[in-house]
């Protein structure tokens, strides 16, 4: 399976990657600024769930966030990696 849709599915195991990494970097003390990196994803599954992580279903709400960020990582990952793959071409 070749094609833009294996590439965005290996962009978004590396943004899941990045966003774990950026979850465990907010959590060491005095890092926790770096945790505003995740606002994009946190603000729309708060479109789903608009009490956030105290509703009924906050686990559910925390699962939206990461697919939300993932997805939304993959796009400039996806992006560098071709802009990577187009240099190498050049050389």
């Amino acid at each position: 399976m070749k094609g833009p849709i294996n590439e965005y599915l290996r962009s978004c195991a590396v943004s899941l990657l990045v966003v774990v990494l950026i979850g465990l970097i907010a959590s060491i003390q005095g890092w926790s600024a770096v945790g505003t990196l995740l606002l994009p994803g946190y603000v729309l599954a708060g479109v789903i769930f608009p009490e956030g992580a105290h509703s009924t279903h906050g686990l559910m709400w925390f699962v939206l966030a990461v697919v939300m960020n993932v997805l939304l990582f993959a796009w400039p990952v996806l992006w560098v990696s071709r802009l990577v793959k187009q240099s190498r071409k050049g050389f």
